[in-house]
């Protein structure tokens, strides 16, 4: 019965990141003219259509199908890192512009932002962030240090980049991820992909004689907005062709036996079908409330000792996401990878620019797990605005204001579950009066 539970799950999983991918029709019609891109996609959407077929057939056959999901895969995951990469370049790059005069004085209209009062900013901001409960508080800590320009001095920035790290939980690959996703940029790929990626960021950060500096900022910022939205997509197919093989494993389990373990399957394959004849908000409901329904009842009987179910339970747990995103665990370890880490930092620390290394270090610090109390993060806020010049902070304050308006489109790039934290705070008040004198 426990693995009927993980084929259903896996079944209305795969539903769910095909209806996560409906939703990233822009993203994808910028992509229509990348030809891997194209092939990847139209890969998995045949083998999602023609599910019915594939699941029919006999065990060579199926056995045929996973190892070509399984080469696809890794080429997403190619892909990925690679999409990663250049966005941690572009991305120091933007906090490096947005803590610089030059490129910020003419983007903000200074004779009109006079009055800010930046205590009162610092206190709202924290209590805020402090209101909130442990996971929400992880996602938007790291988004506001994100964009507060660094509040460290490169020592106190070690120190807690060190401190932080030891809430990340140890696995054998440690090293090479604190290396390449903090730090590592094109010097942690290959010899090919570092040479096209160098071009591809020089040819996007080189300022044209003829663009203003706000131009340049939008441009820069659509850019990486693209690339996230990339790398969801890019995640969220991987899941889907894991899914599938899922309901590929089982030598006398077809399509029909599938349908038969929840009263929805039937609907849910025809509506993969002719997804445009539906209403693409009910729809969602409908898979959310079967996948939460199924979720529980597949962790409730998940056996690991069973070779299957371990099999499929590991396809339905890697997610590219986790190559590149540090998690905050119960236990604090020290582990002998973190000072490895913490050297290369400094031989980088030692070549860098100073402007160079205070937006790699504001990279690092929205990315391992948030660990500030209030009072060290007032501390880190009142320091990052003592040391910017005004233009700069008055920019900080704007963007601050944009990620705390907790619009559909923000608040998609903090955290979709903190909405339910916000009833009650006067964020009017929060966003207008507080922040004058």
């Amino acid at each position: 019965m426990s693995i009927e539970n993980s084929l259903a799950y896996s079944y209305i999983a795969l539903v769910q990141k095909y209806n996560n991918i409906l939703q990233q029709t822009d993203t994808m019609e910028i992509l229509k003219d990348d030809f891997e891109f194209a092939r990847i996609k139209k890969f998995s959407f045949s083998l999602l259509k023609n599910l019915s077929k594939k699941m029919n057939l006999n065990v060579s056959d199926k056995a045929s199908i996973i190892n070509e999901i399984m080469e696809t895969r890794n080429k997403i995951e190619q892909i990925f890192l690679a999409t990663y990469t250049l966005n941690l370049e572009l991305r120091c790059k933007f906090m490096e512009i947005t803590a610089d005069k030059t490129y910020i004085e003419p983007l903000v209209e200074l004779d009109q932002m006079q009055n800010y009062n930046f205590e009162n900013i610092i206190n709202d901001i924290s209590e805020l962030l402090f209101s909130i409960t442990s996971s929400p508080q992880q996602a938007f800590g790291k988004n506001l240090l994100e964009v507060i320009p660094l509040g460290f001095k490169y020592a106190s920035a070690r120190r807690y980049i060190k401190e932080s790290l030891k809430y990340v939980p140890y696995d054998e690959n440690i090293s090479n991820k604190l290396f390449f996703t903090l730090l590592g940029g094109f010097d942690a790929t290959d010899e090919e992909s570092k040479s096209m990626l160098k071009d591809n960021f020089e040819q996007i950060v080189n300022l044209d004689d003829d663009a203003s500096y706000d131009e340049y900022y939008d441009d820069l910022e659509e850019i990486l907005f693209f690339n996230d939205d990339y790398l969801d997509l890019l995640n969220d197919i991987f899941c889907l062709l894991g899914c599938i093989c899922n309901l590929l494993v089982l030598e006398n389990f077809d399509f029909d036996t599938l349908l038969e373990l929840h009263p929805s399957f039937s609907d849910l394959y025809y509506i993969i079908k002719n997804p445009k004849q539906y209403n693409s908000i009910e729809i969602s409901e409908r898979i959310d409330m079967i996948e939460e329904e199924l979720q529980e009842i597949y962790f409730e009987s998940l056996d690991l000792d069973n070779p299957t179910e371990h099999i499929m339970h590991f396809c339905l747990s890697l997610f590219l996401d986790d190559l590149i995103n540090f998690y905050k665990g119960d236990s604090k370890v020290h582990f002998k990878e973190i000072d490895m880490f913490l050297e290369e930092l400094d031989k980088y620390v030692a070549k860098a620019t100073p402007e160079e290394v205070n937006a790699k270090l504001q990279y690092i610090l929205s990315r391992i797990p948030f660990t500030m109390n209030e009072g060290q993060f007032k501390t880190y806020l009142n320091n990052s605005f003592k040391n910017n010049d005004f233009a700069v902070n008055v920019f900080t304050v704007e963007k601050l204001k944009e990620l705390l308006s907790f619009d559909e489109e923000v608040l998609s790039f903090i955290n979709e579950n903190l909405s339910e934290f916000i009833d009650g705070l006067d964020f009017n008040n929060l966003l207008n009066d507080t922040f004058l004198e």
